[in-house]
């Protein structure tokens, strides 16, 4: 009988949790974010297939960080098509807006992808269906092929959702790999020194230690 009861309350215990964990799975779901995200548009050196092909990265990399409910591409076309509405350059707040009220969200996304010389340029607006305001305005600039944006999509994803991206330290990189390679140069010179001398075993002095004050910057 002792067997018995244990039994049951072990298996009321994990049940209760199993039931806790979904509940507040679903309120996690019902509490996230609507958005739609409008094919970017192309402007010179850009073309449309490239701009809607980053744009589903960028949808893709939404996804993945779990933070929005995303109205996938194929089921936004159909609702604005059945609305009579055009979303082909579609970038303005107005025209983002109006887009998002007929869809249902909260948030919608509109950008821009171009190119500037040999720089490629992209430029997102997050904005908020209820009030119309920009709640952010995000830009990215990529020397290089056009498939480089592609990794980009994952660092405006971030931006998008309010999450830290990593930023380039700028000179700060050089200079670490300079300090590294002056206390290894300096301390194969230590060893070098130390074993030609087999009669004295010299006292360590201050001069042979780093300096604490390298690499520039710290």
């Amino acid at each position: 009988m002792k067997n018995i009861t244990t039994w049951i309350m072990i298996s009321s215990f994990i049940f209760y949790i199993i039931i806790g964990n979904l509940s507040n799975s679903y309120a996690q779901q019902k509490q996230k974010t609507t958005i739609a995200v409008l094919t970017f548009q192309s402007k010179g050196g850009i073309s449309g297939n490239e701009a809607s092909t980053l744009t589903d990265r960028l949808r893709t990399e939404l996804v993945k960080l779990g933070t929005f409910t995303i109205l996938e591409r194929g089921q936004m076309n159909e609702i604005l098509e059945e609305q009579g509405f055009s979303a082909s350059g579609c970038t303005s707040s107005e025209c983002a807006i109006e887009a998002g009220r007929l869809l249902g969200v909260q948030m919608m996304i509109a950008g821009d992808v171009g190119k500037v010389g040999n720089v490629l340029t992209i430029d997102v607006r997050l904005f908020d269906v209820s009030t119309g305001r920009i709640v952010r305005a995000i830009q990215e600039d990529h020397r290089g092929d056009v498939s480089g944006l592609l990794k980009v999509m994952k660092r405006i994803a971030r931006k998008a959702a309010g999450l830290k991206v990593d930023e380039d330290k700028g000179g700060g990189f050089p200079w670490l790999w300079v300090g590294l390679g002056v206390v290894v140069l300096g301390g194969g010179a230590a060893v070098l020194l130390g074993g030609s001398d087999t009669t004295s075993d010299p006292e360590p002095t201050d001069n042979s230690l780093p300096d604490p004050s390298w690499p520039p910057g710290n």
